[in-house]
């Protein structure tokens, strides 16, 4: 029995008890074991700039508590993720995007799992190795189109009933106005947008995708000089749970490369709605980048490999990928002057792929999620 199976088992009598337990109506929850970040975060700061806390005790159990206990608001509650039981079980609304207990919902309960992002790549139950793993302790969990609606059930192991076809809270920021983060781009005109996935390296070195391979070969250094001369700028922003072991500069004057505790104060979606295009692979942010309507590039130059250690949702993932693929490094620099002067060669294919995965386009996601379960 590995550490998680232990875990699980252990947390099966909270499921008896928070079915008897009776739950504060006024009292909402959110629970996260990343830092606090993505759809649980966006949704928790409306309610405050909504004046929610003002009608309900919010409660936020976190992994990294110390960082937000001395700066909550009146009517908002910061424990630590072990304590954050006794507060769960007393709770009527529960929210989280990373993690969760394993404790079933409670009668009168209502647990909402707003997830990170709709899929590309296999997760859940339709990853490798994970068939049999238990992911349904919710009421609720989140998809942003009827074409995902089909895909969650498969993905947790619940029942089309436990769908609800919303927008994404995190996608608010996207449509956020007035942000000065323009300023990092030292005055160029166009700014760019880099989001390599998770790779899990391992001992492995074949699968690391474009951006690793620049690191190692000093690409980057003649990246820079291309960009520079377009009056570009490229933000690199790296995945969370990447580690990347070996060294590297990133003093560039047109490209700087954030790691996740760079950028823990700012929503990366209120950067991407500064942004002027993007470049990811397999990540899901480029379904939430339609919304917006600007050019996205995709590396895919380890796609074959990729599709073979973790694996995509659809059949031919290429078809949902609304822009120019990237296998080397002319085709990059082609990506990044088209969108630095054009032309938008990719407009239509974005929109029909825009239609298909994102039901609902114009903001407003909060308080649409919230009304979805009657918090007013």
């Amino acid at each position: 029995m590995n550490k998680k199976e232990l875990l699980v088992r252990c947390f099966q009598p909270l499921s008896w008890l928070n079915r008897i337990i009776p739950k504060r109506k006024e009292q909402i929850f959110f629970y996260s074991n990343l830092r606090f970040s993505d759809n649980a975060r966006a949704l928790y700061e409306y309610m405050v700039e909504q004046g929610y806390h003002r009608r309900y005790r919010i409660v936020l159990s976190l992994n990294t508590y110390d960082e937000y206990k001395d700066n909550a608001p009146k009517g908002v509650k910061v424990v630590g993720n072990k304590l954050g039981i006794l507060y769960f079980l007393r709770s009527k609304y529960a929210f989280y995007s990373f993690g969760k207990y394993p404790i079933y919902p409670g009668k009168g309960q209502c647990v909402v799992n707003l997830w990170h992002g709709m899929p590309l790549k296999k997760i859940g139950n339709l990853e490798a190795g994970c068939e049999k793993v238990n992911y349904n302790y919710f009421s609720y969990v989140l998809a942003t189109s009827k074409l995902f609606a089909g895909i969650m059930p498969k993905v947790f192991g619940c029942t089309e009933d436990q769908v609800m076809c919303l927008g994404q809270p995190r996608c608010d920021w996207l449509f956020k106005k007035g942000s000065n983060l323009r300023k990092i781009c030292h005055g160029a005109k166009k700014m760019i947008v880099w989001l390599p996935t998770f790779r899990d390296l391992g001992d492995d070195y074949e699968q690391k995708g474009m951006f690793l391979e620049m690191l190692e070969n000093g690409g980057m250094e003649r990246l820079n000089d291309y960009v520079k001369a377009l009056d570009a700028f490229i933000l690199i922003k790296i995945h969370p749970l990447q580690k990347i072991t070996k060294p590297y500069e990133y003093t560039y004057s047109n490209i700087v490369i954030l790691r996740e505790e760079e950028v823990k104060d700012i929503s990366l979606y209120e950067i991407l709605s500064v942004s002027d295009a993007l470049i990811t692979d397999y990540s899901s942010v480029y379904f939430d980048y339609l919304l917006v309507d600007r050019p996205i590039g995709f590396t895919v130059d380890d796609q074959k490999m990729y599709e073979k250690i973790r694996g995509y949702i659809f059949e031919n993932p290429s078809i949902y990928m609304p822009g120019q693929q990237i296998h080397n490094m002319i085709e990059l620099k082609n990506f990044i002057r088209n969108a630095s002067q054009g032309p938008d060669l990719y407009r239509s294919q974005r929109h029909k792929i825009n239609d298909l995965v994102n039901e609902f386009k114009d903001g407003d996601f909060c308080k649409q999620v919230l009304t979805a379960f009657h918090i007013t």
